[in-house]
C-alpha cells in the first residue's frame, strides 16, 4: 500500500461497517470488500491488464480475479470470492487452486471477504495441505499479516515467498510469547526471561 496507516484504515473501515454482516453476495464482497483493499494494497483496480476480471481460460474456466505482475508465476495470484456467509473449505479452495493451475500462477488467495485463505498450487498433496495462511479481518495482528501478503510491491518484486515466512516466524513467535506469559502468571515468576528459561530447562516449549 501507499502506506501502512493507509491499509490499516481500509481494513477497519470494512471491518466495522454496517454492511459487513453474512448477506452480502459474492458481488457485493468483490465491489465493497476486495476491490477496495487491492487498491489499498497499491494494485490498479481500473487496470484490466493487472487486475482481470472473470478472464475464461484454455480450459473454460472463469477465475472471479487474475492480479498479475508482469513478472512470471511467482507475481501474480488467482483471488476466488465467495458470498460473506460461506465456509471456505478443501472444495472451495480446489476449485481457485485449479484455476490457477490452468493458467500457470503459483498462488491463490480464496475470501469471502471477512476470511482469506492464501494457497500454493505448487505444494503436493490434498488441496487442503496447500492453504499456507489463514487470516481473519478484525482479529489481533490480522492487518499487519495482512498488509506484507497483499502489498503490491512484494508481488510486483516476487517477494512474496519471503513474506511469507516473516508473517509465520511473527505467528510463532507470538504464540510462544504467550505460552511463555501464561506459565510466568500461573507459576509467579518475575520476568518472561526467568519463565522462558525455566520452561525450557522443563523441556516445555515442545509440548
Amino acid at each position: 500500500p501507499t502506506s501502512f496507516l493507509e491499509f490499516s484504515e481500509a481494513v477497519d473501515r470494512i471491518a466495522r461497517a454496517n454492511w459487513n454482516t453474512s448477506s452480502l453476495s459474492e458481488a457485493a464482497v468483490r465491489q465493497v470488500m476486495v476491490l477496495p483493499l487491492l487498491q489499498s494494497a497499491g494494485f490498479d483496480i481500473w487496470n484490466p491488464l493487472e487486475v482481470q476480471p472473470e478472464e475464461t481460460n484454455a480450459a473454460g474456466n472463469r477465475p472471479d480475479l487474475i492480479v498479475r505482475c508482469d513478472n512470471g508465476p511467482e507475481c501474480g495470484f488467482v483471488l476466488e470470492i465467495k458470498r460473506r456467509g460461506v465456509t471456505l473449505d478443501e472444495g472451495t479452495l480446489g476449485q481457485a487452486l485449479s484455476y490457477a493451475g490452468h493458467i500457470g500462477l503459483r498462488w491463490v488467495w480464496l475470501t469471502n471477504g471477512q476470511v482469506w485463505i492464501l494457497a500454493d498450487e505448487k505444494l503436493a498433496g490434498p488441496y487442503k495441505e496447500r492453504e499456507v495462511l489463514r487470516l481473519e479481518l478484525g482479529k489481533p495482528h490480522a492487518t499487519e499479516d495482512f498488509s506484507l501478503l497483499l502489498e503490491l510491491i512484494n508481488w510486483a518484486e516476487g517477494k512474496i515467498e519471503t513474506a511469507l515466512e516473516r508473517v509465520l516466524k511473527e505467528r510463532l513467535r507470538r504464540v510462544v510469547e504467550q505460552k511463555v506469559e501464561a506459565f510466568k502468571t500461573q507459576k509467579g515468576l518475575h520476568s518472561l526471561e526467568i519463565a522462558l528459561e525455566w520452561m525450557r530447562d522443563k523441556n516445555l516449549l515442545t509440548e
